[in-house]
């Protein structure tokens, strides 16, 4: 379907004329123009549209496209699905594929799926471990980061989500930048959450390389987002890491690694834990910031 055209729908199924549509915002005559498919209006007038019909714009693109997602969204939602069931055998087999769609099409997208997939694959955060063809395709993607002088949303995913295999001098090099971004996109609601998650990920890496210039600021961002809207997940987070950046700071014995696979734990609870509150969630891991003891999965929170 059409711009056009589904504008029309769109205005009609609630029951708007194009002169309660278009006041304040364009004349009539470019609205009927454009439902009409003979002109279309600047971007910024149809964002305007949708906002006078409550539409989201990434609901109207979908729509347009017939409620069909594009390549890259069904490789994400496969992605997810993949890791969820933790199928190793579907993650290898989805690698190859990733690959071959970045060496055909030169996307960075497909190519920043590829070392993702491949990280959790091998759980291995060192740089230095990694194959040659990895660090060569490592270095591709920090030349493309280097190259955009204003990052987005998906830059600021990607740098985020795999940064965790970047040498520690890349790392010092944008925390900076990174978390200036991110305090932007975390004042819009529909970036919020990722923003949040990406907060995380960087405190967890800096702590790992003891980079602890920004973490204060950043476990600000995250406790104010997350009592705002009433994250359970997100605060429990912030007082873990608030408690392990001391420890980490003041040279007290903590072992880093357990903690993110607790953070990782966390991150998949059920409802049976919704009732845990802040205080005896941190009661319970309390033990890893001062013992090094080997967690046994899926008994985290066995009494």
């Amino acid at each position: 379907m059409e711009y056009g055209e589904l504008m029309k729908t769109m205005r009609l199924e609630r029951g708007i004329t194009q002169k309660q549509l278009t006041d304040g915002i364009t004349s009539r005559t470019t609205l009927a123009n454009f439902e009409a498919g003979i002109s279309r209006p600047s971007f910024e007038v149809i964002v305007s549209y949708l906002d006078r019909l409550n539409v989201d714009i990434n609901e109207f693109l979908f729509l347009t496209n017939s409620n069909r997602i594009n390549d890259k969204q069904t490789v994400s939602n496969y992605f997810e699905q993949v890791n969820i069931e933790g199928n190793k055998h579907k993650l290898r087999i989805f690698i190859k594929v990733l690959e071959k769609k970045y060496l055909e099409s030169q996307d960075i997208f497909y190519l920043y799926m590829y070392v993702y997939s491949k990280n959790l694959l091998s759980k291995n955060c060192d740089f230095s471990k990694l194959e040659k063809k990895d660090e060569k395709y490592i270095v591709e993607l920090m030349a493309y980061l280097n190259k955009c002088e204003t990052w987005g949303a998906f830059e600021l995913q990607m740098f985020c989500t795999i940064l965790f295999i970047f040498p520690k001098e890349y790392i010092n090099h944008k925390k900076n930048y990174v978390l200036k971004k991110l305090k932007q996109y975390t004042k819009y609601k529909n970036y919020r959450y990722s923003s949040n998650k990406n907060i995380i990920n960087l405190v967890i890496v800096c702590l790992k390389h003891k980079l602890f210039e920004i973490i204060p600021e950043c476990l600000a961002l995250i406790e104010r987002d997350s009592r705002s809207g009433r994250n359970f997940y997100e605060l429990v987070i912030e007082r873990i890491l608030k408690e392990i950046y001391v420890r980490r700071r003041d040279k007290t014995k903590t072992n880093i690694i357990e903690i993110t696979y607790y953070i990782e734990i966390l991150s998949m609870f059920d409802e049976q834990y919704m009732e845990l509150t802040t205080k005896s969630v941190i009661e319970r891991i309390g033990m890893l910031l001062t013992e090094s003891s080997t967690i046994k999965k899926h008994k985290v929170f066995d009494e």
